[in-house]
């Protein structure tokens, strides 16, 4: 069966992944390349939303998560759950047009992703990280973020009833492992490119590249169709 996959707003992923190309705990590539072109940042036209929107937002989506958990495998409940929350998020930042069950949908399909991009990078490209250094980068975070957070981890982590060290070291951790994974991924896709123009060098095409190669790994194993809007 094939599924609509979409990479999440990056309204929504918290800005760790631009913090990271700062911070001195963890390799420098060396690179030319910005986190903001690997990953899109804060859309321009994202409405204000303040803290405690995003605190409401979040409260609310985990209720409408809990009562429909009927649909979800319950092996991966936890982590199927902080995907919808985050495209529930998305949804009233940029009026998508989801459904609740489209949303559910689209979580378990970004939690198979997930999975499946980190064990490609790693038997393909040989790319992998410890916990040590995926902790490291997300105590960099808490620092970062502790004298100045922005409105949406703020309200989040109100939103889960979590400090804001909880929320960047447990319920946010994917993304500082997803920084800490990029930056060593970048020379290995940068080494194995086929093409010397700039223009296939920027961090833009290179992940784009990872990503038809992850959708084609997918497809391979019988996963699911990858669909990016």
């Amino acid at each position: 069966m094939v599924r609509k996959f979409i990479w999440i707003g990056a309204g929504f992923l918290t800005m760790s992944l631009i913090t990271a190309c700062q911070n001195d705990n963890v390799e420098d590539s060396s690179l030319d390349i910005s986190f903001e072109e690997v990953e899109a940042v804060y859309h321009e036209n994202t409405p204000p939303l303040s803290a405690d929107d995003y605190a409401d937002l979040t409260a609310y989506a985990q209720i409408l998560f809990q009562n429909r958990l009927y649909l979800v495998d319950e092996d991966d409940v936890q982590e199927i759950e902080k995907w919808f929350i985050r495209y529930y998020i998305q949804r009233e930042e940029f009026q998508e047009d989801w459904e609740l069950i489209e949303m559910i949908q689209l979580a378990e399909d970004r939690y198979i992703y997930e999975q499946a991009w980190r064990q490609y990078a790693e038997d393909e490209y040989g790319v992998s990280v410890t916990d040590e250094i995926v902790e490291r980068q997300a105590r960099y975070n808490v620092q970062v973020y502790e004298n100045n957070t922005p409105a949406l981890i703020e309200g989040m982590s109100a939103g889960l009833d979590k400090s804001l060290e909880e929320f960047l070291m447990v319920f946010d951790r994917d993304h500082a492992e997803r920084t800490v994974i990029w930056q060593r991924l970048i020379p290995e896709l940068l080494e194995g490119s086929q093409h010397d123009d700039s223009e296939y060098m920027s961090g833009v095409h290179l992940r784009e590249q990872f990503d038809q190669e992850v959708e084609e790994y997918l497809n391979e194993i019988g996963e699911i169709s990858l669909h990016k809007e």
